[in-house]
């Protein structure tokens, strides 16, 4: 080969080789989510640190509140599993995200939620039991779902819902 055209083929490589680096995502290494400016990671870094996800419900909560307390501590997760179920219907309409999903993620993000047990409280007497294997399943489903959608925020490129 000729000096010239290794001199300009390597010009040439080393061209594709940088603009193939500037395409590639940027891996966070900082670990805020925001630094990429990718808003559904910013949406998901408001989710976390709602008050609804740090207010964690557990069986001991359904067995030990009054029934005030309860109304409260249900209104919380309720609020939390609304939060979830928007975004999670959100990714699944979107084609880019939809796309990128793993077959079992697309199948979580799929599985709607039990239907709300706000009845339970409405009158006098509470079905305590009925609560904590409602609440059992659905924190099954809601650890899943929260995975997937962090997977999404976190590797997925700027993709923003509409708020």
């Amino acid at each position: 080969m000729k000096p010239l055209s290794v001199v300009s083929l390597t010009a040439l490589l080393l061209a594709i080789a940088v603009l193939g680096t500037r395409a590639a995502p940027v891996p966070n290494v900082s670990g805020s989510t925001e630094s990429r400016g990718n808003q559904l990671a910013a949406w998901w870094d408001s989710y976390l640190s709602s008050a609804a996800f740090r207010k964690q419900l557990g069986p001991e909560d359904i067995w030990r509140s009054s029934r005030d307390e309860l109304a409260q501590h249900l209104d919380a997760f309720h609020q939390r599993l609304d939060q979830l179920d928007y975004l999670k219907r959100w990714v699944l309409s979107n084609k880019l995200t939809r796309s990128a999903l793993t077959t079992e993620q697309r199948h979580t993000l799929a599985t709607p939620f039990l239907p709300w047990k706000d009845k339970a409280l409405s009158n006098g007497y509470v079905n305590r039991r009925q609560l904590a294997d409602w609440l059992r399943e659905e924190g099954s489903l809601l650890t899943r779902v929260e995975l997937a959608l962090h997977d999404v925020a976190t590797f997925l490129p700027d993709v923003s819902p509409p708020r």
